[in-house]
């Protein structure tokens, strides 16, 4: 009883570890919209909550400028010119991306989820389902993102 009760305390200080700020209410109301302004295209990245892998954060990239980070059950919101775009997820071990020719007023939703690495983890990247990740972001909490972001460092 005492080991269940010593495993609960580490598993709830770990995942208290792993916080990413909430975006203003008034910015997720808009983003549950799912419609994006007038003449923009907009890209959701949604990360699912999961056992593994939750204990990181992972980076999310468009056109090689930070926008945000995620922790699991989150997702961020970016609304940009139509127009290639790149969005990646650089972490110290490799870096995942999926390349996106954004149309005006359409939109876009990206799964980015952990994978094991050798020191850190690695992220997985690609295109989702709408319906599934509408179901999933309906959930999730919002973390606020920039655009456009700060540029990513050089990777040696």
């Amino acid at each position: 009883m005492l080991r269940a009760a010593i495993l609960v305390a580490a598993s709830v200080a770990a995942a208290g570890c792993v916080s990413v700020p909430t975006a203003p209410p008034e910015l997720q109301a808009v983003a549950l919209t799912f419609k994006p302004s007038p003449g923009m295209a907009r890209i959701y990245v949604y990360r699912a909550g999961g056992a593994f892998g939750g204990a990181s954060k992972l980076s999310v990239a468009i056109d090689s400028q930070i926008v945000g980070r995620t922790a699991a059950g989150t997702y961020l919101m970016v609304e940009l010119a139509p127009g290639l775009h790149r969005v990646s997820s650089p972490t110290g071990e490799n870096e995942s991306a999926v390349s996106l020719d954004a149309v005006a007023d359409s939109i876009y939703f990206v799964k980015l989820w952990p994978k094991m690495g050798f020191f850190s983890a690695h992220s997985g990247m690609e295109r989702m389902d709408p319906t599934e990740a509408r179901s999933g972001i309906a959930t999730a909490r919002m973390v606020p993102s920039t655009w456009p972001g700060t540029p990513m460092r050089e990777q040696p």
